[in-house]
């Protein structure tokens, strides 16, 4: 796996990232090197869905929503999602996603989600957390 930016920050119940090519599920199920349509593959399936999958794009939730309202993408992700100054230049793109960290009563996942293992993975594959609140 190539090496890639820090590009994953928490903030309140918002997981923020950079979405790169690389980073589609077949890939993501590939580090786990769990049997295919097993109950595992599924579960990996899950956590991908619950970290990456649907997520939603900042430039496009700024494009169609909020241009009128911010005088730019940057002053929208400082402002309105309150993303530290540091971090605004990393994030000012169009790959820039992010997510909602609920995951409701799925034990599984939260269990997978607090294994240390299970999360360097994750982290590597996204590129590293780079902030955390």
């Amino acid at each position: 796996m190539k090496k890639i930016q820090k590009t994953i920050i928490k903030l309140d119940d918002k997981i923020f990232f950079i979405k790169n090519d690389d980073m589609i599920k077949k890939s993501f199920l590939k580090l786990f090197n769990v049997k295919n349509k097993s109950y595992l593959y599924q579960l990996y399936g899950r956590l991908y869905d619950y970290i990456i999958g649907d997520g939603i794009n900042l430039y496009e939730e700024f494009e169609k929503y909020y241009s009128k309202e911010y005088s730019s993408f940057e002053i929208f992700l400082s402002e309105h999602y309150n993303i530290p100054d540091e971090l605004v230049e990393k994030f000012n793109n169009t790959k820039s996603y992010y997510k909602y960290k609920d995951i409701g009563n799925e034990q599984p996942l939260y269990n997978l989600l607090h294994d240390e293992e299970v999360h360097n993975i994750v982290s590597e594959f996204m590129g590293g957390y780079v902030y955390e609140n």
